[in-house]
């Protein structure tokens, strides 16, 4: 995304190596210089643009050498308020949902005996992680899927990582590791999107959940390429919502992955710069605030 008045430092990833080529990045039809940075990325300033969607192109030496890739210029006022909108909801409201979730799941479970007193004391996490121990050895009695029109078309790994409850992340996690259910193969996956494209590391990023968000990052990193609706990652998430200890956290989780690998590639000595990327081999293009002293 990109303000319509420009100015906004982008990125783009793909197979420019040569250091010493003169590259440009085409906006519709407004061509702005790139600067190459490191062996396969490119960056460059967002030109002025009317709100709306543009195709974007790179050129070397005025000579295309990209397949095209769309990018939407809005106004950051609009931006701002409408992808913080879908996250606004009261805890109270993601814990009723949570709950009934569980309750349709144990409605297709031939459930002999009933679960056992729970104490007092337990907090909503705990009892229903006691609850998925307890009701994960019987059998389904029914494979039919849950009902998609829940909440936002939340899951239980959305609802879990949303309110911040890793113990219950694991233990649906293990139930899903022991069981062939389709059912727990869709609502236990970190890869399954909502009603606006959000996975669950979105909403735990936009609601600063650290601990729930490092699960999920470990269980599928890929996902922290995903957009949603909105084109927002849920790094960009994170940023957006001023969330600084997850953003530090992806961003130095990223850094250890690479560094392995280019170590392992006898490359460990090059110089790494925290970038997003998009899935499908398309260039990258993401937010940054452009500020000269600073890399994106």
């Amino acid at each position: 995304m990109s303000c319509m008045a420009g100015g906004c430092k982008v990125l783009l990833v793909g197979p420019w190596k040569a250091a010493t080529n003169t590259y440009s990045c085409i906006f519709g039809d407004k061509t702005v210089p790139a600067e190459f940075v490191q062996d396969g990325v490119l960056s460059c300033i967002t030109p002025a643009h009317k709100q709306g969607s543009v195709q974007v192109t790179v050129a070397c030496l005025d000579k295309i050498i990209s397949e095209s890739c769309q990018f939407e210029f809005r106004d950051r006022k609009y931006e701002s308020l409408h992808h913080k909108s879908w996250f606004l909801c009261e805890e109270s409201r993601l814990q009723m949902a949570l709950v009934d979730r569980i309750e349709q799941i144990k409605c297709r479970l031939d459930i002999l005996f009933p679960p056992p007193i729970l104490a007092d004391n337990m907090n909503l996490e705990q009892r229903v992680s006691a609850l998925v121990q307890n009701i994960q050895r019987y059998k389904w009695r029914s494979k039919e899927p849950l009902p998609s029109a829940s909440f936002k078309g939340l899951t239980l790994f959305h609802l879990a990582a949303a309110l911040g409850y890793r113990t219950l992340l694991e233990t649906l996690v293990a139930w899903r590791n022991e069981s062939s259910s389709d059912i727990l193969a869709n609502e236990v996956s970190a890869s399954t999107p909502d009603n606006n494209g959000c996975f669950p590391l979105h909403w735990a990023c936009a609601l600063g959940r650290m601990e729930t968000a490092l699960v999920l990052y470990y269980m599928d990193r890929l996902v922290l390429d995903e957009i949603n609706k909105e084109g927002m990652t849920p790094l960009s998430l994170a940023r957006a919502f001023r969330n600084k200890h997850i953003v530090e956290m992806l961003v130095q989780q990223e850094h250890s992955v690479l560094e392995s690998k280019l170590e392992h590639q006898g490359l460990n000595k090059c110089t790494l710069f925290p970038i997003n990327t998009l899935s499908g081999g398309l260039p990258l293009l993401q937010d940054a605030p452009h500020q000269s002293d600073t890399h994106p």
